[in-house]
């Protein structure tokens, strides 16, 4: 367990049993894309003793891919996920989502580097290791596990269905609905500062509609009703002394803000921006 917190992982979601049904309530990250996450067991006080009982990717939205798992969509992980979690549920013991969302935006001359996708099989390898050595159960995984065993079925064939799941939609209702009722706002004067960089820096009266350091929040620009962009951002409240948010746009995303500000403001105007909920923000007009 301690790997995961190490490289950045956030406890992000919990799993319960409501009205006799499996339900995953999410909490953090809900707007990632681009994760890993992966499903802890935890029974015990000492964070060392929690199981990591599957480690997964997707490129879809943190909460696409827990819809998947809490209505056991599919014939593979989804249903093995929901069917060992459920009934670790109705055990009584604490199950928790793990989620690591693209923090570190690493760029290589300037290409996107995809740090989810390199850090998979490694982890899944590390854990497989660690799990058989600490008297763990093993590990859920099948692709990239070297200790699996499947009978009556190719690997290849299971592991196309797997990440077939990983990127399925699942639900219509994965913070893609239009809500332009904004429930608070705040400016940004477009300084020297501001109009020469991808910055976004939140002002206090402001700051409890965001969560925690490394977390992930999404900026809309809507024009006429019309979603026309939207960027994930990483919440960093490291780089105010006083714990404010600060967003950074990094590489290509960054260069499109800077192109759509400067084509739509002069500097020295103000840009408001209105916050639909928790980490979901938006600049209308």
């Amino acid at each position: 367990m301690n790997q995961l917190l190490t490289l950045g992982f956030i406890e992000s979601a919990s799993a319960e049993i409501i009205d006799n049904e499996f339900c995953i309530r999410i909490n953090k990250n809900q707007y990632a894309t681009n994760i890993l996450y992966a499903f802890v067991v935890a029974n015990t006080e000492d964070v060392t003793n929690w199981l990591v009982r599957y480690i997964g990717h997707s490129r879809k939205s943190f909460t696409n891919r827990m819809y998947g798992y809490q209505q056991g969509n599919g014939v593979a992980v989804n249903n093995r996920i929901h069917v060992e979690m459920s009934n670790r549920c109705r055990n009584g013991e604490r199950v928790l989502v793990y989620c690591l969302s693209d923090i570190f935006n690493l760029q290589m001359h300037g290409l996107h580097v995809d740090l989810a996708a390199g850090l998979e099989y490694a982890l899944i390898e590390y854990y497989c290791t660690y799990n058989s050595t600490n008297n763990h159960p093993p590990l859920q995984n099948i692709a990239g596990n070297p200790n699996r065993h499947l009978a009556n079925i190719e690997p290849t064939e299971l592991e196309i269905i797997e990440n077939n799941e990983e990127e399925q939609i699942y639900t219509t209702q994965v913070n893609n609905e239009i809500n332009l009722r904004p429930i608070h706002s705040f400016n940004q004067s477009l300084s020297s500062t501001y109009w020469n960089y991808p910055y976004i820096n939140v002002p206090s009266h402001a700051n409890n509609f965001f969560g925690v350091n490394g977390e992930t929040a999404i900026l809309s620009i809507y024009q006429n009703n019309q979603l026309i962009n939207q960027f994930q951002l990483t919440i960093n409240r490291t780089a105010n002394t006083n714990g404010s948010v600060r967003f950074y746009i990094p590489g290509d995303f960054g260069i499109l803000f800077q192109n759509w500000k400067h084509a739509n403001y002069q500097q020295g105007e103000v840009i408001n921006f209105d916050i639909l909920g928790e980490n979901n923000f938006a600049i209308i007009s």
